[in-house]
């Protein structure tokens, strides 16, 4: 099977539940996106308030979601998996914990109100850092700096390790969750959620 061809193997996903395209966004891009969210804290604006956004809609810097840098992700996703319509972008942005234990809770994502009964149809996570966990039943890594764990098709959880640059594209109906960020550095990452139909 040609590269091109694996890029389009959807049927992927509906096996496993999801894939991973390692490489496919180049390091200008996740730079220009990780100098972006830094430029806005450096003017000061990650605030007690950012903190309240973060919980009530699951998304560091709002403002930021439709910003050049950060929309240009995109552009590096395989095109028959942004087919329909993007949802709002998630910018996630998760520092270490102060926490020492995280309950694993997995969950699929909503889709938002206003789709009006319409499914996700894909999810594609663009690593701005490295990303790994522990699955549970392995040894704890205390580096762990939060990274996503999965459920795949035949009931594991599994903990995908990522790069910068990487994609992990996700079925809409596969259970996940992030976890703790025992680590040293942060955890960056952009959500692109794509709807059923036009």
């Amino acid at each position: 099977m040609s590269f091109e061809a694996a890029y389009q193997d959807t049927q992927h996903l509906d096996t496993h539940g999801y894939r991973i395209l390692r490489g496919a966004v180049p390091h200008h891009a996740t730079q220009a996106a990780q100098r972006r969210l830094w430029h806005e804290i450096t003017r000061g604006q990650v605030t007690q308030h950012a903190w309240t956004l973060w919980h009530e809609d699951r998304c560091w810097f709002p403002a930021l979601r439709h910003e050049p840098e950060i929309l240009a992700l995109e552009t590096y996703i395989p095109t028959n998996y942004t087919h329909g319509q993007r949802a709002e972008p998630q910018i996630l942005w998760q520092p270490p914990d102060e926490a020492t234990t995280w309950p694993l809770e997995l969950h699929i994502d909503e889709p938002p109100p206003w789709a009006d009964g319409r499914q996700y149809r894909t999810i594609v996570c663009v690593a701005l850092t490295s990303q790994h966990a522990t699955a549970p039943g392995r040894t704890f890594l205390h580096t762990g700096n939060g990274g996503l764990v999965l459920q795949d098709r035949d009931g594991k959880v599994v903990a995908p390790e990522l790069s910068a640059g990487d994609l992990l594209v996700m079925h809409p109906q596969t259970p996940h969750s992030g976890t703790l960020n025992s680590g040293d550095t942060l955890r960056a990452a952009v959500y692109l959620r794509y709807l059923e139909g036009a």
